[in-house]
C-alpha cells in the first residue's frame, strides 16, 4: 500500500475553563495525514471483534447521560413522559 500527498497532523486544544490556569485539552486532527487509510481499514476489520466483547460499551450521548445520572444517584426523568424514578440502575 502506498500513498501520495497527505498532510502533517494539526494540533489544537480547547480550554477547560473550569480548571485553574485554563490549560488546554489536546486534540490532534490526523484527517490527511498519511495513515488515515490504514486507519479506517484496521478500524473496519476489527469492528465486530470490538463490538462482541463483553465490556463494549456503545458511545452514545442519551447512553451517556444516563450512566452519569446514575453514577450520581440522583433522580432520573425521562424526557417524553417528565416522570421521574429512583436512579436504581432498574429499567
Amino acid at each position: 500500500m502506498t500513498t501520495t500527498g497527505g498532510a502533517a497532523g494539526k494540533l489544537q486544544g480547547n480550554p477547560k475553563q473550569h480548571k485553574t490556569g485554563v490549560p488546554l485539552r489536546t486534540i490532534v486532527n490526523g484527517r490527511n495525514h498519511l495513515t488515515e487509510k490504514m486507519a479506517k481499514i484496521v478500524e473496519n476489520e476489527l469492528r465486530a471483534h470490538v463490538t462482541s466483547l463483553p465490556s463494549y460499551i456503545q458511545d452514545t450521548t442519551p447512553g451517556w447521560h444516563r450512566f452519569c445520572i446514575l453514577q450520581a444517584g440522583a433522580p432520573e426523568t425521562h424526557p417524553s413522559s417528565g416522570q421521574t424514578r429512583a436512579a436504581s440502575g432498574d429499567a
